[in-house]
């Protein structure tokens, strides 16, 4: 974006049409920064609750006597039971816009002696990243600019992605096909060759289905299975029991629109799949990707003009700010969550937030004693909020910083006043995207403070960096400023604030992003075996294409693995598999009661999850949550478009408008969420997981409907 100031405020936003991604398009929220930044409902102070004549109010505080009073307790905690006790938590951040200084949370966290830092990745990315890595060593992208044929599986790029909307509105115009996987009805759904409207949580099954078709009519790639798959034969086994009879049974779509939709993919000259957030919400999220996974790899999709690129994420390229050196193996093995493979991926070393929740109610494996959260809601935005809400109200301390006073920041004991990402320097790093490949391999752009924080708010890092000072961590925090930190993670790229600050359109990775850190951390042998690798191996980066050709997967064999030996001796299914939603229609008792599927979580674009509510120009569109039913769902209950209903759960019961809608299939009903007067997470359920990623059924349970009496 490009934002003016004048006088020193900002007075417009508007989009960068020099950006290569984005091209001058910015999202509703982007729009409304100015609006967030001078909004009048910010925290202006730290804040103390204390108890006045009975009732709780708020006490405003210096910044040295917030920190004074957190370190103080933050170590006597410790003391008295251990630095595991405390948590650390960050949401997705008020220093957005591709950045995000969440290691250096993780690494107060690490000099502290607490194993337990978390984030929402384990419900957000996390399962995509952790499964796509696990089969083929990268990311694979998709490649729509120059695509046949594209699938959009869980995602709805119309309210997400106005750039990847985009990249998809010019494939279509250039003559791609369209196949569309959701059960709502989506902008590209009502254009698309075949909408497949599952089930919720049966996308596994269905994935299976396609991968049935495609091998049992050969329309798989013979030769780059034969040479680059590990794993197909035994994957052959477990998918001719996947027949599209039975996968219509299971998904409750028609089969001829099964065996068509993997037709048209197969049969393309060249195929991508956008695999989406929806996808990652489920207990058996782990296999449902997998299989996507093997559907994109057998039919010769993986790293080909319009298929899936196989990218290295940015990240890669920088020298992490965590610390994980600092913290001993004995505080390691005692993160909540770590028998989640997810939890222990070494890209993050994140704990499970629901087995922190559980920990702090029910003080097994140890008492959870002290949470400290920054830029997270977890009050909406966490599954199964009644036991979120126990959990934040039994912890003996809790500091929350954040822009605005949340749910979440509610419950704490300490409030820290945030600044918004106007108000800070960062940088952004933009991976190969949907509209840009191949002529960029990455890009690094600084994204500059553009007025000092208003109030006494405080940048995120400048909270970090203070409060490790004030713990006596100051060693491992040596940097003046952000900027100097900016200087250390990038060294190994050779990149710097002040290039950057030269280079306002951004700076190009020049060879793959993993050589980086894998080289440039070995001093003057590292960096003369990096100049030399681009000067003979990588002269003509970027290419993006055909990678294995060149390289071999980034994998324990070298090639994708269908088969994962890393699974089987974890004791996991080393294959691709189904698992039906453990809230089943095939639990007869269960059905009877609760004879509706609820799907939570889709995306609107005015909205963050919990964030931007406040903000009345986006707070009009939408002011309030609303159940989507089936215009055939609603006639059979007897309700009508803003009827108000009530929505059951075995969690509990929430109350929401109606919106009747055919956007919907019949038998679901559909709720947005990050409502705190209608919160869908009241519904949701945090005590079943996804046996490699510990990811929960947001999407995926059963409930029942009545009007409200």
């Amino acid at each position: 974006m490009v934002v003016t100031v004048k006088d020193g405020a900002v007075t417009e936003v508007t989009g960068d049409y020099e950006h290569p991604e984005s091209k001058g398009i910015l999202c509703p929220k982007g729009k409304n920064a100015i609006n967030q930044l001078y909004s009048p409902d910010r925290i202006k102070y730290p804040l103390r609750k204390i108890e006045k004549n009975g009732e709780e109010k708020w006490e405003q505080l210096s910044w040295d006597q917030a920190l004074d009073i957190i370190s103080e307790k933050f170590q006597e905690i410790k003391h008295n039971y251990g630095a595991e006790s405390i948590w650390f938590h960050k949401g997705s951040g008020h220093d957005v816009c591709s950045g995000d200084i969440r290691g250096y949370l993780h690494r107060l966290a690490n000099v502290f002696g607490s194993p337990n830092v978390s984030c929402p990745f384990y419900i957000c990315y996390g399962p995509r990243t952790l499964n796509m890595y696990l089969m083929t060593g990268g990311i694979p992208a998709p490649d729509a600019k120059n695509s046949e044929c594209i699938m959009l599986w869980g995602i709805n790029v119309s309210e997400t992605a106005p750039t990847r909307h985009r990249a998809i509105e010019n494939a279509i115009k250039n003559g791609a096909k369209i196949i569309v996987v959701d059960p709502r009805s989506t902008h590209f759904a009502e254009k698309a060759d075949v909408h497949l409207q599952p089930r919720p949580g049966t996308d596994g099954a269905l994935a299976l289905g396609m991968l049935n078709v495609i091998v049992q009519e050969r329309l798989y790639d013979f030769d780059f299975t034969e040479k680059y798959t590990l794993g197909f034969d035994e994957l052959s086994d477990v998918i001719k029991e996947f027949t599209p009879e039975i996968v219509s049974e299971i998904t409750w779509i028609p089969q001829e629109s099964i065996i068509k939709a993997a037709r048209m993919f197969a049969k393309s000259g060249s195929s991508c799949i956008f695999l989406g957030n929806a996808l990652d919400q489920h207990t058996n999220t782990s296999q449902t990707i997998r299989a996507i996974t093997a559907l994109i790899a057998i039919t010769g999709n993986l790293d080909i003009p319009g298929g899936n690129i196989l990218i290295s994420p940015l990240q890669l390229a920088k020298k992490s700010p965590e610390l994980h050196v600092a913290l001993s193996k004995v505080q390691a093995e005692k993160q909540l969550g770590n028998e989640y493979l997810l939890s222990r991926f070494e890209y993050t070393r994140l704990c499970h937030p629901p087995s922190v929740y559980k920990a702090i109610l029910d003080e097994k494996p140890y008492p959870v004693k002290a949470a400290f959260i920054m830029a997270a809601n977890p009050a909406l935005t966490s599954p199964n909020s009644k036991t979120v809400l126990n959990s934040l109200e039994k912890l003996d301390f809790l500091v929350v910083a954040d822009i605005f006073m949340t749910e979440t920041a509610k419950y704490a004991d300490i409030v820290l006043p945030a600044s918004t990402f106007l108000e800070q320097t960062y940088y952004a790093m933009y991976q190969p995207a949907t509209d840009i490949l191949p002529e960029n391999p990455g890009l690094v752009m600084l994204r500059p403070e553009v007025v000092p924080p208003l109030y006494e708010s405080w940048p995120d890092w400048k909270i970090i960096f203070n409060l490790a000072k004030k713990m006596g961590y100051g060693e491992y925090f040596p940097w003046k400023n952000i900027e100097d930190a900016i200087d250390d993670e990038l060294q190994y790229t050779g990149i710097t604030v002040k290039k950057l600050k030269e280079h306002p359109e951004g700076i190009s990775i020049k060879a793959p992003s993993f050589l980086y850190t894998k080289l440039g951390s070995k001093g003057n042998l590292g960096r003369i075996i990096f100049k030399l690798l681009k000067k003979i191996k990588f002269n003509k980066y970027p290419w993006v294409y055909r990678k294995y050709e060149k390289i071999e997967f980034q994998t324990t064999s070298g090639k994708v693995e269908l088969f994962s030996s890393d699974l089987e001796k974890l004791g996991l299914d080393p294959l691709p598999n189904y698992v039906e939603p453990i809230e089943s229609i095939k639990n007869e008792t269960l059905y009877n009661e609760y004879p509706l599927l609820l799907t939570t979580g889709a995306k609107v674009r005015w909205y963050v999850h919990s964030q931007m509510k406040n903000i009345d120009t986006l707070n009009r569109p939408m002011p309030s949550n609303l159940a989507e039913l089936n215009p055939k769902t609603a006639q059979e209950y007897g309700l009508t478009d803003g009827e108000v209903i009530k929505i059951t759960t075995l969690r509990g019961s929430i109350c929401s408008n109606v919106r009747v809608t055919d956007k919907i299939m019949p038998d679901v009903v559909q709720l947005f969420h990050g409502f705190a007067d209608s919160n869908a997470n009241i519904l949701t359920d945090n005590n079943r997981f996804d046996p490699i990623t510990g990811s929960v059924a947001l999407r995926s349970a059963l409930c029942m409907i009545n009007a409200k009496q």
